[in-house]
């Protein structure tokens, strides 16, 4: 199962090294959350329209962000809401599986919607 995860340049080196560990981060804890987590997009899209609308606003217009592409198979996952996932245990940094720059990011968006136009298109 594929899911993605946002975070800041200054987190990414120790996410490389260490993976992604529950925490109750800054907007976790500005929300009143109780217990540690790793939040995550089911897709693309989902990723791409919080980043685009309300996920934006929790982060200074300097700071640069990174999108974690990560495969979550095998892991426990639970979701209070459609558009998000959670999981309560680290997830090591081998299940990394692409990290884009928020341009990169919306450049494979756009890439997707033109294959799968063309494909659409195929006879």
């Amino acid at each position: 199962m594929i899911a993605y995860h946002l975070t800041t340049l200054d987190n990414y080196e120790s996410i490389i090294e260490n993976g992604l560990t529950p925490q109750i981060g800054p907007r976790s804890e500005s929300l009143g959350e109780t217990e540690a987590r790793i939040y995550l997009f089911p897709d693309k899209l989902t990723c791409h329209d919080a980043l685009s609308n309300w996920l934006s606003e929790e982060f200074d217009d300097e700071e640069e962000l990174v999108i974690l592409q990560l495969d979550i198979t095998g892991f426990k996952t639970t979701s209070d809401v459609e558009y998000e996932l959670t999981v309560n245990e680290s997830i090591p940094a081998s299940k990394i599986l692409k990290i884009y720059s928020d341009l990169e990011f919306l450049d494979s968006i756009h890439d997707d919607a033109k294959r799968t136009k063309r494909n659409k298109l195929k006879p």
